[in-house]
């Protein structure tokens, strides 16, 4: 399972945990907005994932941009984000 991290130009943030155990809370898949910063981590004991992107409408690189955590951190707390996740993704927004 991955906790996706979505980070609003308003400051606000919200987790994400994907993952095949549905019954649990997880998602196999979500929507990102546009002018959304995203990041990813593996939940405690995992070891892999596979995760895909795909764009609508388009893909122009000139809309794109790398984010650098040392720059986000000051600007985003993950402490504000979104607390109605379940219980795996508050264990691992506690170690970011």
């Amino acid at each position: 399972s991955v906790v996706l991290i979505l980070l609003q130009q308003d400051g606000s943030g919200r987790l994400v945990t994907l993952g095949s155990d549905v019954a649990s809370g997880m998602q196999l898949q979500t929507v990102v907005s546009r002018a959304t910063w995203q990041g990813a981590k593996l939940v405690d004991g995992g070891k892999y994932a596979l995760l895909g992107t795909t764009v609508a409408p388009s893909f122009d690189f000139a809309d794109f941009e790398v984010g650098r955590r040392s720059d986000l951190i000051p600007s985003y707390s993950v402490s504000r984000c979104d607390h109605r996740d379940d219980e795996r993704a508050i264990e691992a927004r506690k170690r970011l």
